[in-house]
Protein backbone atom coordinates (compact mmCIF):
# COMPACT_ATOMS: atom_id res chain seq x y z
CA UNK A 1 0.00 0.00 0.00
CA UNK A 2 1.32 3.56 -0.81
CA UNK A 3 1.05 6.36 1.44
CA UNK A 4 -0.48 9.16 0.85
CA UNK A 5 1.13 12.44 -0.42
CA UNK A 6 0.73 14.09 2.88
CA UNK A 7 1.67 11.65 4.74
CA UNK A 8 4.61 11.06 2.22
CA UNK A 9 5.60 14.29 2.68
CA UNK A 10 5.40 14.12 6.64
CA UNK A 11 7.39 11.48 6.89
CA UNK A 12 10.51 12.75 4.42
CA UNK A 13 10.29 15.72 6.66
CA UNK A 14 10.23 14.34 9.50
CA UNK A 15 13.64 11.72 8.27
CA UNK A 16 14.55 15.57 7.48
CA UNK A 17 14.13 16.71 10.43
CA UNK A 18 15.86 13.80 12.79
CA UNK A 19 18.65 13.64 10.96
CA UNK A 20 18.97 17.10 11.14
CA UNK A 21 18.64 17.03 15.10
CA UNK A 22 20.90 14.06 15.48
CA UNK A 23 23.65 16.15 13.36
CA UNK A 24 23.46 18.83 15.79
CA UNK A 25 23.41 16.81 18.86
CA UNK A 26 26.72 15.21 17.83
CA UNK A 27 28.39 18.49 17.23
CA UNK A 28 30.16 19.85 20.48
CA UNK A 29 30.23 23.46 19.40
CA UNK A 30 26.54 24.07 18.94
CA UNK A 31 24.95 26.64 20.96
CA UNK A 32 21.90 25.11 23.63
CA UNK A 33 19.30 27.20 22.11
CA UNK A 34 20.12 25.94 18.67
CA UNK A 35 20.06 22.30 19.42
CA UNK A 36 16.80 23.47 21.62
CA UNK A 37 15.20 24.92 18.13
CA UNK A 38 16.23 21.80 16.40
CA UNK A 39 14.62 19.64 19.26
CA UNK A 40 11.62 21.50 18.91
CA UNK A 41 11.42 21.54 15.27
CA UNK A 42 11.79 17.54 15.58
CA UNK A 43 8.91 17.33 18.43
CA UNK A 44 6.10 19.15 16.19
CA UNK A 45 7.27 17.30 12.69
CA UNK A 46 7.00 13.85 14.88
CA UNK A 47 3.33 15.14 15.83
CA UNK A 48 1.77 16.34 12.13
CA UNK A 49 3.12 12.85 11.44
CA UNK A 50 1.38 10.93 14.36
CA UNK A 51 -1.78 12.96 13.43
CA UNK A 52 -1.96 12.25 10.20
CA UNK A 53 -1.16 8.78 10.77
CA UNK A 54 -4.15 8.09 13.54
CA UNK A 55 -6.22 10.21 10.45
CA UNK A 56 -5.17 8.15 7.76
CA UNK A 57 -4.02 4.92 9.22
CA UNK A 58 -5.22 4.02 12.45
CA UNK A 59 -4.92 1.00 14.11
CA UNK A 60 -7.71 -1.37 15.37
CA UNK A 61 -8.06 -0.12 18.61
CA UNK A 62 -7.58 3.47 17.03
CA UNK A 63 -10.71 3.17 15.15
CA UNK A 64 -12.47 2.08 18.30
CA UNK A 65 -11.69 5.20 20.02
CA UNK A 66 -12.16 7.49 16.99
CA UNK A 67 -14.79 9.96 17.52
CA UNK A 68 -15.89 11.30 13.86
CA UNK A 69 -15.08 9.34 10.73
CA UNK A 70 -15.34 11.83 7.48
CA UNK A 71 -14.66 11.75 3.54
CA UNK A 72 -12.32 14.98 3.31
CA UNK A 73 -12.75 16.26 -0.43
CA UNK A 74 -9.70 18.24 -0.57
CA UNK A 75 -7.37 14.68 -0.07
CA UNK A 76 -9.90 12.86 -1.25
CA UNK A 77 -9.56 9.91 1.54
CA UNK A 78 -12.06 9.13 4.65
CA UNK A 79 -10.02 10.50 7.98
CA UNK A 80 -10.78 8.99 10.98
CA UNK A 81 -10.35 12.20 13.71
CA UNK A 82 -10.24 11.79 17.65
CA UNK A 83 -9.12 13.28 20.30
CA UNK A 84 -5.39 14.28 19.24
CA UNK A 85 -7.05 16.00 16.30
CA UNK A 86 -9.27 18.18 18.64
CA UNK A 87 -8.62 22.07 18.17
CA UNK A 88 -7.77 23.46 21.30
CA UNK A 89 -8.29 27.19 20.06
CA UNK A 90 -11.98 26.31 18.40
CA UNK A 91 -13.64 24.07 21.32
CA UNK A 92 -16.12 21.63 19.94
CA UNK A 93 -14.37 21.29 16.17
CA UNK A 94 -11.66 18.66 15.09
CA UNK A 95 -9.15 19.48 12.52
CA UNK A 96 -8.63 17.59 9.43
CA UNK A 97 -5.24 16.83 7.74
CA UNK A 98 -5.96 18.88 5.50
CA UNK A 99 -6.23 22.20 7.95
CA UNK A 100 -10.09 22.26 7.86
CA UNK A 101 -11.96 22.74 11.46
CA UNK A 102 -14.83 20.07 11.54
CA UNK A 103 -17.60 20.38 14.01
CA UNK A 104 -17.91 18.13 16.46
CA UNK A 105 -21.59 16.46 16.18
Amino acid sequence: MALHYLAETAFEDLLFVWRRHDDLQNNSNVALPVLTASRRDLEQSRQRMRRLRLALYPSRTEQETELLAVLCPTIDEIVHLGWAHQTPLFPGTMTCPCGERIPIP
